[in-house]
């Protein structure tokens, strides 16, 4: 399935790209977040899930004015993907609920 190119963080539209390089101050990065321009980077190389996710977990930051470490956005980005993969059926309950 493809990622799709828009998604709303926050209220907010932001653009999903994906991009073969992304590096900052000369550093490879799987995923980058630019908030002065709404946009979400991933690398067609990273894994796709855990960067995305730590990515809109930036989104999310940025949107609420707060100021979490590096540490902090991985830890949550990557306790937030173990909870999508380890409970599909509520995610899709959940997904189900919103549409009715």
């Amino acid at each position: 399935m493809k990622i799709p190119r828009r998604i709303i963080v926050c209220g907010m539209e932001w653009s999903i790209i994906i991009s073969d390089t992304i590096s900052r101050r000369k550093q490879p990065l799987w995923g980058l977040c630019r908030v002065a321009e709404k946009q979400i980077l991933v690398s067609r190389g990273a894994p796709r899930l855990e960067t995305l996710l730590h990515e809109v977990v930036h989104a999310i930051e940025s949107s609420m004015g707060a100021d979490w470490s590096e540490e902090q956005v991985e830890y949550l980005a990557r306790y937030a993907a173990t909870f999508i993969q380890a409970n599909r059926p509520l995610i899709r309950w959940l997904l189900k609920s919103l549409a009715d």
